[in-house]
Parts: C-alpha cells; structure tokens; sequence
C-alpha cells in the first residue's frame, strides 16, 4: 500500500531539465550512506510516473540491471528515463566505470524505443549531470 501511495504522490512532478532531475535525485538520494543505483521513469510529457531503486553496491560501485530498467519501461509505456547513483564517501564527478556504464546502457535501450535523458551522480547533497557536461556527446545530440 505504501509504495502505491508513493507512487501516486510523484504524479505531477516535471522534470523538464537535467537540472530539475539533478536536484530530485540529490534529494532523493540525500541521507544516503552506501552507493544505490537508481532509475526515474518519465512519461512523453516529462512528468515522473515512477522511481525504482536498483541496486546497493560497496564503497566504490553499483550494479545497473539493463533488463529490469528497460522491462519497467516498455510494460509501463514510459519511453524516457534517468539514471541517478551516489558516491556517498566522494565527489560528484562520474568516474570513467560510470561513463562507460552509461554509454552501454544508452545504447541497450536505444534499441527497445527508451531513451536515457541523463545520468546523474549525486554526493553530499550536489548532483552532477553528465548531460548537462556534455561527457557522452555521442549519445546525447
């Protein structure tokens, strides 16, 4: 009942830019203390209809499930998404792993008609797009 109710209380959230989803993934992942993986789901309009924690990882790494972020998008008709995790002991400066990550993950669900608006990595409260950076120029036209 209560992630129902979560659920229903994120309708009505744009996030029409990278700057509005860096500043709902740095709260969204503001008290967190290990590394989680997350994914918003965005419909054609931008608003939010869904967030999905993926994964915990150790100190230094988080797991991304390219099945299970691309199966949520396709059974609930939401062809956008952003993926969001932290550094919670760093800096929020993707590292080359997270690039690499994003670019493979780009490129997966490309394939099934979802499209990765942004990747942002948050720590300590601050959020780096790497969109907004223009770190995967290949990607992102």
């Amino acid at each position: 009942f209560a992630v129902a109710y979560a659920e229903d209380a994120l309708g009505g959230i744009l996030l029409r830019t990278s700057e509005d989803a860096r500043v709902f993934c740095s709260e969204l992942m503001r008290e967190c203390t290990a590394e989680l993986a997350y994914v918003l789901y965005l419909d054609h309009s931008m608003a939010l209809s869904g967030t999905q924690k993926l994964s915990k990882g150790n100190d230094n790494h988080v797991e991304f499930d390219i099945k299970a972020i691309a199966t949520r998008a396709i059974k609930g008709s939401t062809p956008n998404v952003v993926l969001a995790h932290n550094h919670p002991n760093g800096v929020a400066m993707p590292t080359s792993r997270d690039v690499a990550t994003t670019r493979r993950i780009a490129m997966a669900l490309r394939n099934v008609g979802v499209e990765l608006l942004d990747h942002i990595v948050v720590a300590e409260g601050d959020g780096y797009s790497m969109r907004t950076a223009g770190l995967l120029p290949d990607i992102w036209m």
